[in-house]
């Protein structure tokens, strides 16, 4: 069996470990940069793509403000449009309602009254304006009127109707005696201008006209129709 015998100084062992350590640690620092330059490519090219997505998202935005500011002017010019179409569209919804309760109120009127104006504008209430030729046939107006009342189980009027009165009597008003000779009655005028108004037992929504208020719903007719069996005029009381 052969024997080596190493001559060699001691630091040409050492340096042949040193290369060796140094090629590794080479190759070490290599590895690591590349996978340094990978994760670095990789962000990289996430950043562009983040970026470009950013380029889209703000190009959207814009046209998206765009957009939102064409749809309000174009709301805006519409808008009184918008306003005469539903009046309209609401109007013809209410119109057969509105003379339907036109025709009901006409069934309730004395027919001796002469009416210049029937008040239907708040949809809430009824409001006449009438003239009579006594303090009987203003009764019987009222009286005529309380029967569309629902106390007596009438369709119009949620409560009974008021009046104004006849003029020339104000309340609360001493009988002077008969030995005061200085009074001096005061004649009636006639005919006797009277309103009377009542609530409705089914008020009916009114639309109101678009920068305007509600048109009153006024039109002279005379008294009810006879035969109707409303119209019947009551015992004067």
């Amino acid at each position: 069996m052969a024997i080596k015998i190493d001559l060699l100084p001691g630091y040409v062992g050492l340096r042949r470990w040193f290369k060796r350590v140094v090629l590794a640690c080479l190759a070490v620092v290599g590895l690591v940069a590349s996978v340094l330059y990978l994760l670095y490519y990789r962000d990289q090219q996430r950043l562009l793509a983040l970026q470009a997505d950013l380029t889209s998202i703000r190009q959207v935005e814009s046209l998206t403000k765009a957009a939102d500011t064409a749809k309000a002017a174009a709301e805006a010019e519409a808008a009184p449009i918008k306003l005469v179409v539903d009046f309209l569209a609401d109007t013809g919804k209410t119109g057969p309602e509105r003379a339907a309760l036109l025709d009901l109120t006409r069934r309730y009127i004395y027919e001796r009254a002469v009416i210049s104006a029937i008040d239907l504008s708040d949809g809430a209430s009824v409001r006449l304006t009438a003239a009579v030729e006594s303090p009987d046939d203003y009764s019987r107006l009222l009286l005529a009127l309380r029967k569309g009342a629902a106390q007596d189980q009438g369709p119009l009027f949620a409560n009974y109707p008021t009046g104004t009165g006849v003029p020339g009597f104000p309340e609360g008003r001493p009988i002077p005696p008969p030995t005061n000779v200085s009074y001096v009655p005061q004649p009636l005028p006639f005919p006797l201008r009277i309103q009377a108004s009542g609530a409705l037992k089914n008020p009916v929504v009114v639309p109101a006209e678009p920068g305007t208020a509600p048109a009153a719903m006024a039109g002279g007719m005379a008294g009810g129709m006879a035969g109707d069996p409303a119209m019947t005029p009551p015992a004067s009381q």
